[in-house]
Parts: structure tokens; C-alpha cells; sequence
């Protein structure tokens, strides 16, 4: 009797051993498809990321050679907005000379250092919320006027 008991839970086990496999594999599906989304979504980011500081290393380096701060922006926003092509409307180039303990008014001398900064406006394929994206390189200035009349 107790070997017949046996035999049906056996059977039965074994007919909804086939649903329990389908539902159990479309909530791990669901699952394993977030992951890969989230995967997707940090790539995206990292690789942004990335551009943007060679985009500001380029405007960087565009801004150090200029003979004043306000070619340095202006080279400076040429870059980015030759970077980004139709999206520059999205970002924004902020050019600042640093000051150190000794200069309290900070001038457009070559050795004094600038900081530029680079921001984007991202929107991420997978994930709804929209993030604005900045970095910043510090750069000594390598040109200014001086050089320029001696």
C-alpha cells in the first residue's frame, strides 16, 4: 500500500515537473535579461565616460597654447563642439585658471595651472533616467603673452 502511495506522487512529480521547469526558466530569463540590460547599461556609461575625458584632454590642450583665457574657451568650445557634432547643444566647456596659496588673483601666465571641464548631457539606451556626465583635466599653461612680445 505505502509503495502504491509511492508510485503516484511519483507520477504526479513527474507530470508537473514539466510546468514547474517552463515557470521556473521564464522567472530566471527574467531575471538574466536584467542583468545583461544592467551590463549593457555600465558599458555605455564607462565607455562615455571615456570619450569625454579624451574630449577634454583635446580641449585641454587646445586652451594651454592660447595667449589669453578667452581664445582658450573659445578653442576650447571649438573642440567640443567638433566632438559632438549635432549634440553640442547638450554640453558645456568651462575653462577656469587654478589659484595656488601664493596668488590670490590668478592671471593667464605661462606655469599657472587651468582646469577644464567638460560636461554632457547623456541619455542611457536602457535605463530611463537621464544623467549629465562631467570631467575635468588640470593643465599648466605653456603660452601667454610674454612669450609672445619677447
Amino acid at each position: 500500500m505505502m509503495i502504491a502511495k509511492l508510485k503516484k506522487i511519483k507520477k504526479l512529480y513527474k507530470k508537473a515537473s514539466k510546468g514547474v521547469e517552463a515557470l521556473t526558466f521564464a522567472i530566471c530569463m527574467v531575471f538574466i535579461l536584467q542583468i545583461i540590460v544592467y551590463i549593457v547599461g555600465i558599458m555605455q556609461i564607462s565607455t562615455t565616460k571615456e570619450q569625454l575625458q579624451n574630449i577634454c584632454y583635446n580641449a585641454g590642450r587646445a586652451a594651454v597654447v592660447c595667449d589669453s583665457k578667452d581664445r582658450a574657451e573659445n578653442a576650447a568650445k571649438k573642440i567640443v563642439k567638433n566632438a559632438f557634432g549635432s549634440l553640442s547643444n547638450r554640453n558645456n566647456v568651462k575653462i577656469e585658471i587654478l589659484r595656488d596659496g601664493s596668488n590670490s588673483n590668478p592671471s593667464w601666465e605661462k606655469g599657472n595651472y587651468i582646469r577644464c571641464t567638460v560636461t554632457h548631457y547623456v541619455i542611457p539606451t536602457f535605463n530611463n533616467s537621464d544623467k549629465t556626465t562631467s570631467t575635468y583635466l588640470d593643465m599648466m599653461i605653456e603660452n601667454d603673452t610674454e612669450s609672445l612680445t619677447n
